[in-house]
């Protein structure tokens, strides 16, 4: 990275100037940003930790997300591990958990052989862990200058984090704290929902303009050692007639700038061919997770085109509308699906619903239909 910042919106601007408040002292909310796939979350969050680290901030950036993590001490130890400049070896991070397990098993053991009850026995490993896992937060988080901590799928961790650990991070995501600041990303908006006015949440807008998405190319291509690169009239003109939901996507663009560097014959097709394979990818291990019944609800909105009432999926997919409205159920939970108004619809009673992401519509669509 050059250090600078491509290309302004109002979500990277925002989450700068988090940073930038941050950095001065100000006690800042934790931010996160909301939206679908290439919407610019990572885009937006590697910014805001090139500013950080040029800041002279203490910064953490989870390359891998939440993969691997079921615990609060887990992600307690992947920043320690990631924390740049580095306070404390692997080795001694990794130690953590691996003390906080022996400690918690001894004791649970001890209490066993007393004959204490489950439930005091239970209330004590509770609080030892309690205590361990605030001495992690300690040597993790404190110290001078502040920590900015950088990771996507904060709703992916908190997912699969155990009934029991959700609150620690919860409860750390919720309270601004002088020398920790938090920078993640959400596919959807239902965390929003959840806690709502305890984080600072961002949307993350698609580009209005291929003006915008052109600037980005030329940065991302610059960035890249391209020398003097430029987005012809005529390749403007072509990105005109691509598909609305791959010219208006933020990763689109930075990957027209990649193969305006390594295929600049072709920078339009190799970048939406490559967009596409990346959705691809991303989407089917997302769609392996869902029950069939939701898949078939997902694929009935794609082929539908626009927003359908349950009565109207259950009939497409055959099952019964209270079936169906189960399904849609999770799928508005899991942010798959969103509700939305239809002011020609004179029944105020039905609830519509359409696919809440639109790359995920355009690669559940057959071919011929997205062309």
């Amino acid at each position: 990275m050059d250090g600078s910042i491509p290309v302004s919106s109002p979500v990277v601007d925002q989450i700068v100037e988090a940073v930038l408040a941050f950095r001065l002292g100000k006690r800042t909310k934790h931010v996160v940003i909301a939206g679908g796939f290439g919407a610019g979350k990572s885009y937006a969050l590697s910014r805001a930790a090139e500013v950080a680290r040029k800041g002279a901030l203490r910064v953490a950036v989870l390359e891998r997300g939440p993969l691997g993590m079921s615990s609060y001490a887990d992600f307690l130890v992947e920043v320690a591990k990631a924390t740049q400049p580095a306070v404390l070896t692997r080795a001694e991070a990794d130690g953590w958990r691996f003390e906080l397990l022996k400690k918690s098993g001894d004791l649970d053991e001890r209490l066993r052989a007393t004959r204490v009850s489950e439930k005091k026995r239970k209330e004590a490993v509770a609080e030892l862990v309690s205590r361990e896992l605030r001495e992690i937060e300690r040597r993790v988080i404190d110290g001078s200058p502040g920590l900015v901590v950088v990771f996507e799928s904060i709703d992916q961790l908190l997912h699969q984090l155990r009934a029991t650990d959700r609150p620690w991070l919860i409860d750390l995501l919720t309270k601004a704290q002088p020398n920790l600041l938090i920078l993640g990303s959400v596919h959807g908006t239902g965390l929003a929902d959840e806690l709502g006015e305890r984080i600072e949440f961002l949307q993350a807008a698609y580009l209005p303009t291929i003006e915008a998405g052109a600037a980005l190319a030329l940065q991302e291509a610059r960035r890249l050692g391209a020398d003097r690169p430029k987005v012809s009239d005529r390749l403007a003109r072509s990105a005109s007639a691509l598909d609305p939901t791959v010219k208006s996507n933020w990763l689109f663009w930075a990957l027209v700038g990649r193969y305006l560097v390594v295929a600049r014959r072709e920078p339009l097709h190799w970048a939406e061919q490559d967009l596409r394979s990346r959705a691809a990818s991303h989407f089917d291990a997302m769609l392996l997770t869902l029950a069939p019944s939701e898949q078939r609800i997902l694929l009935a909105l794609a082929e539908a085109g626009g927003p359908r009432t349950v009565g109207e999926l259950a009939d497409t997919i055959g099952v019964r509308n209270q079936a169906a409205a189960t399904a849609l159920g999770r799928l508005l939970t899991d942010d798959w699906v969103r509700v939305v108004e239809m002011p020609s619809e004179p029944d105020r009673r039905r609830t519509w619903y359409d696919i809440a992401d639109p790359m995920l519509r355009l690669h559940l669509l057959p071919a011929q239909q997205s062309e």
